[in-house]
């Protein structure tokens, strides 16, 4: 079965894909464990997703000299509002997966997603609210002590720098999307950008923290 004929945009996006050495495939997927396995798509029906681009981020240089290379993919996601709401709805996400595990937490806009998250029921799943990390955002997340960790001062004053999206983390993956519409080109450069800095903010901290409980290492 022959592919069908990219569009104007995803033709953009394949351009950029290449241009960093990542893979491009246009075909729809009607299952998507990787994506499936977020709070935020238990609730809102996943249908498919395609415009996939896939590859690793920048090698990353780390405390210690190390070189870490973050899998990244990111693609088109068309998926429900939910029983109460149902509504089409699509986005453009990336999940990157780290080699280290995350604290299960949501950061969000609050009046761009609350009530998009409310009628998910986080709040039935068992997430908190803390809102004293920033003005521009709010941090969902079933305990206090593991965001208190995560979300220090430097972590803080990097996203507070930043636009702010919509992060989930869930293990060692973090899914990251901005609209509740597809993503422009431009759009999704930026979002790829802003993943490098993140990470490259991250896997530092990780080695630096390891460094401190192993001067060994």
């Amino acid at each position: 079965i022959g592919r069908r004929r990219l569009t104007r945009r995803q033709e953009r996006i394949k351009t950029l894909g290449e241009s960093m050495g990542w893979s491009f495939d246009e075909r729809r997927d009607w299952t998507s464990a990787m994506i499936e396995a977020f709070h935020f798509f238990a609730t809102h029906p996943l249908e498919y997703l395609d415009t996939q681009v896939c590859g690793e981020l920048a090698p990353i240089g780390s405390e210690d000299g190390e070189l870490v290379a973050v899998p990244c993919c990111g693609a088109d996601l068309t998926f429900d509002e939910g029983a109460l709401l149902p509504e089409v709805y699509h986005t453009t996400a990336l999940v990157l997966t780290f080699p280290f595990e995350l604290p299960t937490f949501v950061l969000e806009k609050e009046e761009l997603f609350d009530r998009v998250m409310a009628v998910a029921g986080f709040r039935d799943m068992g997430f908190l609210h803390f809102t004293s990390y920033s003005p521009r955002f709010v941090v969902k997340a079933p305990a206090r002590r593991p965001v208190a960790t995560f979300f220090d001062d430097e972590l803080v004053r990097f996203l507070e720098g930043e636009e702010t999206y919509h992060l989930e983390a869930q293990g060692r993956r973090l899914l990251v999307f901005k609209h509740m519409r597809l993503a422009t080109p431009v759009e999704l450069e930026r979002m790829i950008a802003f993943c490098q800095r993140l990470a490259g903010t991250l896997l530092k901290r990780e080695a630096a923290r390891r460094g401190a409980k192993d001067p060994q290492l």
